[in-house]
């Protein structure tokens, strides 16, 4: 299963969730913002499975002035 992530592909051997997915790449949820086939995740949707050919793009929460 191949799924595009930030604009690379990626081999996954199985179907996966978003927050499996992350997890495995040490990406902590609640410290991102996460977007699978253009639309925005709210938290409780990182359990959604990924599926072959989605995109999931992330983004880093970053606070400062």
């Amino acid at each position: 299963m191949k799924i595009c992530f930030n604009g690379t592909w990626e081999e996954t051997p199985t179907e996966i969730s978003v927050a499996e997915f992350l997890k495995q790449r040490n990406l902590n949820a609640g410290e991102i913002i996460a977007e699978v086939n253009e639309a925005i995740l709210g938290g409780d949707e990182f359990g959604i499975t990924l599926k072959d050919q989605d995109h999931l793009n992330v983004f880093r929460v970053v606070a400062g002035g």
